[in-house]
């Protein structure tokens, strides 16, 4: 029995010494990650929980890569390539902030009614219309965006 721990402890000291536990590595296709992080800010402060995208400037077609962050509580977000490689690859990008907050009303005991709003200006929740740029360069970036002062726009309601 005693023989049996020891092989199993040393079975997983080679698995571990030989990067089993590495985590998931970047596909062989991905480019280089640059550091990035992207600071969002209201009239009223950081903006808490909004997601950030990125998309290539040209608008380029078929581009294969998920970049985003989600803001902190200082409204700082750290940007990610595919969710889980920290990092951003080089190029010029829009940057697109969404933020959306839902109310809920009892409009009967068994009829909730349910109201989404978007708490960012329209212009930036759209990668057409979107003023925000970001240029990833080889050194880390981070950059702060201003929106302005706080929105709270209905997207969408119940119908009565």
């Amino acid at each position: 029995m005693r023989t049996i721990i020891i092989l199993s402890l040393l079975s997983v000291s080679i698995l571990w010494a030989s990067g089993c536990n590495r985590g998931p590595q970047p596909p062989a296709d991905m480019p280089k990650l640059t550091p990035c992080s992207v600071t969002v800010v209201t009239d009223d402060g950081p903006l808490v929980g909004a997601t950030i995208d990125l998309y290539p400037a040209s608008g380029e077609p078929g581009y294969d890569w998920l970049i985003q962050g989600r803001t902190d509580e200082i409204g700082k977000a750290t940007i990610r390539t595919q969710d889980r490689f920290e990092g951003c690859p080089a190029g010029d990008f829009r940057v697109m902030v969404t933020k959306t907050v839902s109310e809920t009303s009892e409009a009967t005991s068994a009829n909730l009614k349910v109201k989404s709003y978007s708490l960012v200006d329209a212009k930036y929740s759209d990668r057409a219309t979107t003023p925000l740029t970001l240029t990833v360069g080889d050194s880390p970036c981070n950059e702060k965006f201003e929106l302005g002062p706080s929105k709270k726009i209905l997207i969408s309601q119940p119908e009565n």
